[in-house]
């Protein structure tokens, strides 16, 4: 089950948002000199719904979404841009020509913060989002 595929394809099918990050979405990690601002996907747990008579027909994951950028003020929009394109989505979504049912989603928390790291124009400060989401697949 891909999950990153999910929120990759409701951030493209965003305006603002594919404006903003256009091919800088990325499962697990970026690359070694990513360009910014940029977004990580990262699912952190699945669980399933069980009941006592058959196996889980949906699965409850978790989803942690980080938002990176090089200041705060455009941290905090670019934060926006993904909630608002994806929190609250609901329905199948189809990606690269894998279809994935989703009974939906929606956003459970957040938090900032920031690093100073060596850049390829010497030390710069990245500032970061971290969103969770709770998406509902069906199986």
């Amino acid at each position: 089950m891909n999950i990153p595929a999910i929120f990759r394809k409701l951030i493209a099918d965003n305006v603002a948002a594919y404006a903003r990050f256009a091919d800088r979405i990325y499962p697990l990690h970026a690359n070694d000199a990513p360009t910014y601002p940029l977004v990580i996907i990262t699912p952190v747990s699945i669980t399933p719904s069980t009941n006592k008579i058959v196996p889980s027909q949906v699965d409850n994951v978790s989803v942690q979404i980080d938002v990176y950028s090089t200041s705060y003020a455009e941290n905090c929009t670019d934060a926006e841009l993904v909630r608002t394109a994806v929190d609250m989505a609901i329905g199948s979504v189809t990606f690269m020509g894998e279809t994935i049912p989703m009974d939906g989603m929606h956003f459970e928390s957040g938090s900032q913060d920031f690093a100073d790291i060596q850049g390829s124009n010497g030390q710069m400060r990245i500032y970061r989002h971290v969103h969770t989401y709770a998406v509902r697949i069906k199986r």
